[in-house]
């Protein structure tokens, strides 16, 4: 589900904040899925169906840098 803001700057605090996490890799998600299939109660056609619609994003490894050098540094 997408929100209408996806990252916060709050101006003269040194506090930003994401609604995503651009650090994680498909990779990543996989092991988080598998790790936490117990705890949340998926059951194994719930998990198959995550990882079916799972997709590579690539892009996202670039985000936090472009927001980081965007509002954070003022570089554009």
């Amino acid at each position: 589900e997408r929100s209408e803001n996806q990252a916060w700057v709050f101006p003269g605090e040194p506090m930003y904040a994401l609604t995503f996490h651009p650090e994680l890799d498909m990779d990543a998600v996989l092991y988080r899925l598998d790790y936490y299939a117990k705890e949340y109660k998926l059951t194994p056609e719930a998990i198959e169906e995550k990882r079916r619609v799972l997709k590579p994003s690539p892009e996202a490894s670039t985000l936090l840098v472009r927001f980081l050098n965007t509002f954070v540094a003022g570089k554009v």
